[in-house]
């Protein structure tokens, strides 16, 4: 993607917000501003996510042999200058999907790829919207316009498609993750979150979100701990309060104001929700601490066409602290094709001179058989009109996920790789591995917990796999290849 232009145009989308919000709070140097409780824009998106879910589940049709089918390409293109601007290639294991946001349309990227499990509220902890993986991400540098591999990161999952590990890295260190996400689960509840960020491949900072749940099963409170000096400190906890029809009515985000580590928690931030009958999302009031009171920011109204469970009209106001009103910022209004899917959304941004709305963006969505997005259109508007051809494209491209199990679909891997000696003492030996191919290779216990995952990004034709570590038992070691195929083998360790 060109980041110049794309960094002017984000005032046009909730990505504003976010900035606006960020800025607001991180331009005290107090370190328990940043990071500990969740954006604007990250809430309201949480809030919308399960939405945009039941509309895909509204539309997906099965077959006797094809189940329906998951993005594994988007591709974005200047359709001004021509060059490719960005691109994205995933690859998944077994039968996990992906998830088209119907609700944040305005942004180009409506695949929601790379969520990071922890500090990033989406209403879903336990649901990404695309279970991939594996993530490459390609775009051209804004100022050598130098085509090159941009980001990258590889996930893993449990049984129940609960994501355990993610790792995030970046072209500056190819070898070492950035940031690394550990996740530990009851069922699909998320327990508690770890983060590690390193840099050159040495941790230089860590963190621990831990997640508390009522007696109807709903996120009651998440607690987030720094290590710092040696010791963990507690720096943001967050509450959540629900309607008697089980809606998110409020969340209140509490801080540490300096860097002491000890000082009380205040709460930075508060969202209070209304809800219509159908459980569709209807306002999100936003207050900030401005260093002496929570004060109003931000009011959003979402508005909805018939029985469609994404908004199809949505408006925000921010207040003006100084002359005291709310004042209008964004409309964004989408129509809808013959299948109720949205086929044209415009937005627009409100002039405080001309005291009326002005046209800012306007896109254009086609769909492919499975009701999933194709072709993504985006016409800027030049100060008089929208263009005749769009400023950008976006495609999308799919792949069908049939119904044969991963199991049935691995036999040809399993046959060739052998792991011995079975039972183990202090390793175990996997041969029969392709020299040059990728693995990822991972030990699982009888409770379902990921004890161990490494990649062999150039296999030789046999790797030992040490045990020192691991208590007697029995355990399951789990061999994938990037073309998506696993071979599971049961071993015991004596």
């Amino acid at each position: 993607m060109d980041e110049i232009k794309y960094a002017m145009k984000k005032i046009n989308s909730f990505l504003f917000l976010l900035l606006t919000v960020n800025v607001a709070l991180t331009a005290s140097p107090r370190r328990g501003y940043h990071g500990y409780f969740p954006s604007h824009d990250q809430v309201v998106r949480g809030l919308l996510s399960k939405q945009c879910t039941d509309a895909v589940k509204a539309v997906d049709r099965t077959t006797s042999t094809v189940i329906g089918e998951r993005v594994i390409a988007q591709s974005r293109r200047d359709s001004v200058t021509g060059p490719l601007s960005d691109s994205v290639n995933i690859r998944y294991t077994g039968l996990r999907r992906s998830t088209y946001d119907y609700n944040d349309m305005i942004y180009p990227y409506n695949y929601t790829y790379s969520t990071t499990p922890m500090f990033n509220f989406r209403g879903v902890f336990t649901a990404p919207q695309v279970q991939a993986d594996t993530y490459m991400h390609w775009n051209q540098n804004p100022y050598t316009l130098a085509w090159g591999k941009y980001e990258w990161a590889y996930a893993s999952y449990d049984t129940g498609n609960n994501q355990l590990t993610y790792e995030h890295l970046y072209t500056d260190s190819a070898l070492n993750a950035n940031t690394s996400y550990v996740n530990a689960y009851t069922g699909h509840q998320i327990l508690r979150g770890s983060w590690f960020a390193s840099v050159g491949g040495v941790m230089d900072s860590a963190y621990q979100q831990f997640f508390q749940y009522n007696t109807l099963g709903q996120l009651s409170k998440d607690s987030i701990l720094e290590l710092h000096g040696g010791t963990w400190h507690i720096v943001g906890r967050t509450f959540y309060s629900y309607t008697v029809a089980g809606d998110l009515s409020e969340i209140d985000c509490f801080a540490q104001t300096d860097t002491t580590y000890d000082s009380t928690l205040l709460e930075q931030a508060q969202y209070s929700n209304t809800w219509d009958g159908s459980h569709r999302l209807l306002t999100v009031t936003t207050s900030l601490y401005n260093n002496v009171a929570l004060l109003p920011s931000d009011i959003d109204t979402f508005a909805y066409t018939g029985a469609s469970t994404f908004h199809t009209a949505w408006r925000e106001y921010q207040y003006d602290n100084i002359n005291h009103y709310w004042a209008p910022m964004f409309n964004m209004t989408k129509t809808l094709n013959s299948l109720n899917l949205p086929d044209t959304i415009k937005t627009m941004g409100y002039d405080s001179v001309l005291m009326a709305w002005v046209p800012q963006m306007m896109q254009t969505c086609s769909y492919d058989s499975w009701n999933n997005p194709d072709t993504l259109n985006e016409y800027d508007y030049n100060f008089t009109s929208f263009p005749a051809s769009p400023d950008f494209t976006t495609v999308y491209y799919y792949q069908p996920i049939d119904s044969i199990p991963t199991e049935t679909r691995a036999v040809a891997m399993k046959s060739c790789i052998q792991v011995y000696p079975v039972p183990a003492h202090n390793q175990i030996n996997i041969s029969g591995l392709v020299v040059g191919q990728r693995y990822e290779i991972s030990v699982i216990d009888d409770a379902g917990r990921l004890l161990l995952r490494s990649y062999v990004p150039s296999a030789a034709t046999s790797n030992a796999l040490s045990l020192e570590a691991f208590a007697t038992g029995t355990y399951t070691l789990v061999v994938g290849q990037a073309d998506g195929s696993v071979m599971t083998s049961r071993f015991t360790k004596l």
